[in-house]
């Protein structure tokens, strides 16, 4: 074969064309391999965000004695859908007892916000696979105190990098009084996070802000919290989205978020709007902080 018939119109022989397209073909995939890999990393951060945010809310909620307890007390819980694993075995081998959850809420009313809830899937993908109040143990072998520790486990998916789960240990009064048995054992009162490192801790409920938008101030500096101790934990929850009771409105759009204003101070903004009046009004909300 000549050296005409191996080039092309422009000169270029066939064997340059097909080295310069394996170039190419061998860069896209380098690119493609690095795209990909970023986007990994990028997704295992937001994941861990996530999972550092969730403890912080529940060392938050956890660190409330009425609100952990209404959660573990089957007498005082509104949500039943944990009752049914309540009580416990306490003559069983030190550490081995364990309660399921299905759910941990923001409150003691049935209604309240979810903080987490077993199977199910935050927007940045976190698989929450359990909750477990586990590794229960006497406290020097006392009847009525005792130790948990709260293990929130997430499922890693195909090519993710698993995360340590959450653990948080709990101090509890146990109920000795009948019907608790010590077979049939269950939790009377949380006692607090141990090691939780919190210095304070404030919240209120069903507060409703001024306006359309139910805009509220809260300075924190009026609740104890310092300015020489880390940012406080701040988490903000709707309470009632039609505080305003328009009758016959259906909610189609709602926010209720706040905004720092400074290390002490933060605004809440706390709103529907309805089908029919097509303009925000104002909802009440809970809200707690944690130093």
């Amino acid at each position: 074969m000549s050296v005409r018939t191996l080039l092309n119109q422009n000169g270029f022989s066939l064997v340059q064309i097909l080295v310069g397209v394996g170039l190419l073909s061998f860069l896209a995939m380098i690119f493609a391999s690095t795209s990909l890999s970023q986007q990994r990393q990028i997704k295992h951060l937001e994941r861990k965000q996530d999972v550092i945010e969730l403890r912080n809310y529940a060392t938050l909620i956890l660190q409330q004695s009425d609100i952990c307890s209404c959660q573990v007390n089957p007498n005082l819980t509104q949500d039943n859908s944990n009752d049914p694993q309540l009580h416990f075995d306490a003559t069983a081998p030190v550490a081995s007892q364990r309660i399921p959850f299905s759910k941990l809420r923001t409150g003691c009313a049935a209604d309240s916000t979810i903080l987490v809830e077993s199977d199910t899937t935050l927007n940045s993908g976190l698989r929450i696979r359990s909750i477990e109040l586990a590794n229960l143990r006497s406290i020097n072998s006392s009847p009525t105190n005792w130790l948990g520790e709260w293990v929130i486990s997430f499922q890693a998916g195909d090519g993710e990098i698993p995360l340590k789960p959450i653990r948080l240990v709990q101090r509890l009064e146990l109920e000795t009084a009948p019907p608790s048995t010590p077979n049939h054992r269950f939790i009377k009162s949380c006692l607090g996070v141990q090691g939780a490192g919190v210095h304070h801790v404030a919240s209120q409920s069903n507060v409703i802000g001024s306006g359309p938008l139910g805009l509220k101030d809260i300075d924190l500096a009026e609740y104890g919290f310092e300015d020489t101790l880390p940012d406080p934990h701040i988490m903000v929850s709707m309470n009632d989205g039609n505080y305003d009771a328009l009758d016959g409105n259906t909610v189609d759009a709602y926010q209720c978020r706040y905004t720092k204003l400074s290390k002490l101070q933060f605004r809440v903004e706390c709103w529907t709007s309805t089908n029919t009046s097509a303009m925000a009004n104002r909802s009440s909300f809970d809200w707690m902080a944690l130093q």
